[in-house]
């Protein structure tokens, strides 16, 4: 595969570490990795040259019924942060036509990129931003990069101060999670639905709209759940899943009616897929391997065939990309480059590919790290 769309190929800065060095020292965990788990290729490093600057920070990502994915990145351009969006194709390449050579800046100067959500298609791409006054900004965005006038007030929502936020869409509605406060948007035009206050006190991180369901994940370090459920028309509370993890991540394919739930809990991670109409039914991790991770669990994305991807970051730099099967086992660790900070993690049709950032000539510019998905030469 050579170099991707308007950025360049770069060699990883390291190759292949051994699979025993996100082992916790645990019998049981040793053997499923040792005996499931197989060693991938170092991967290949491509640089998004229209998000290249003194600062970059990956915000977010959503994948597209195509394959594809957008971006969130948080920019510096000409002396002042700035919130950008960059289109992929489901091999990784920039879609050059979407703004200016892939990349579109969203909201005022000053701001900084929270989350992104899309309708499966991304003709209604929906930003949110922290304003430089410290408020939520919500930009729409159409497939071409250009903002949508006819969202909100002249292509944008303000929904109080910038709290953590997580966005979902599904067809016409756009749901967003930001502090203790829920709302459900028209897409199109942006205008209030529903609204409501979370039952929970965990901080959001992701949301999905899956069926007649909201579900919002996130951490709950001083409560339990960590997963609520509201009814997607009204945000009525639905009741909570019984997750005990200090971490609990959701996220869905466009067309799947499965979800992609993880925890960690102190040095162990557990992920598998679940139905979200049965979330409520019992723990959604019963039966699924305990899997040694030392590394943060930073993001999730299910695999089209059924298993899961975990992106595990280190504090500084580098990480690693773990594939596993629907039932939670491993199925294929990979191991990123040291001087790379990763972010965000989708599957396009042949690989995982993992957003982050690295510094290339004094400066910084956002990269993606291509992993061969499990069972592709």
């Amino acid at each position: 595969m050579g170099a991707y769309g308007n950025g360049h190929e770069v060699s990883p800065v390291n190759g292949w570490m051994n699979a025993r060095s996100i082992l916790v020292q645990s019998a049981p965990v040793a053997v499923i990795f040792l005996t499931c788990a197989s060693a991938s290729a170092a991967p290949r490093v491509v640089d998004l040259d229209g998000l290249r600057s003194r600062r970059v920070d990956i915000a977010a990502g959503v994948r597209l019924a195509d394959a594809g994915a957008v971006i969130a990145a948080t920019i510096e351009r000409r002396g002042a942060l700035r919130a950008a969006v960059v289109r992929l194709r489901h091999d990784g390449s920039v879609v050059e036509g979407f703004g200016r050579g892939g990349v579109t800046l969203a909201g005022p100067r000053g701001a900084t990129a929270l989350a992104v959500t899309s309708d499966a298609r991304g003709r209604r791409i929906v930003v949110a931003v922290r304003g430089p006054h410290g408020r939520l900004r919500l930009i729409g965005v159409d497939a071409h990069g250009r903002r949508r006038s006819g969202f909100g007030r002249h292509g944008a929502r303000v929904l109080g101060p910038a709290e953590p936020t997580a966005l979902a869409a599904r067809g016409a509605r756009v749901a967003v999670a930001h502090g203790s406060s829920l709302a459900l948007l028209d897409a199109r035009s942006g205008k209030t639905l529903a609204a409501a206050t979370a039952q929970g006190c965990l901080t959001p991180r992701t949301a999905q709209l899956a069926g007649d369901r909201l579900i919002v994940a996130g951490d709950a370090a001083s409560c339990r759940p960590a997963i609520d459920l509201y009814a997607a028309a009204t945000l009525a509370p639905a009741g909570a899943a019984p997750v005990d993890g200090a971490r609990a991540l959701a996220l869905e394919l466009p067309g799947e009616r499965t979800l992609c739930v993880a925890e960690q809990d102190g040095s162990q991670v557990r992920a598998r897929r679940a139905d979200p109409a049965r979330l409520l039914d019992g723990d959604p991790f019963a039966g699924a391997p305990a899997l040694g991770a030392t590394d943060r669990l930073t993001a999730l994305a299910p695999d089209p065939r059924g298993g899961c991807n975990l992106l595990l970051a280190r504090p500084a730099s580098g990480g690693r990309v773990v594939q596993t099967e629907r039932g939670g086992g491993v199925a294929m660790v990979t191991t990123l480059p040291q001087r790379f900070r990763p972010r965000v993690v989708f599957v396009c049709r042949r690989h995982v590919l993992a957003a982050g950032v690295r510094r290339s000539g004094g400066r910084l510019v956002g990269a993606l790290a291509v992993v061969e998905r499990h069972g592709h030469g």
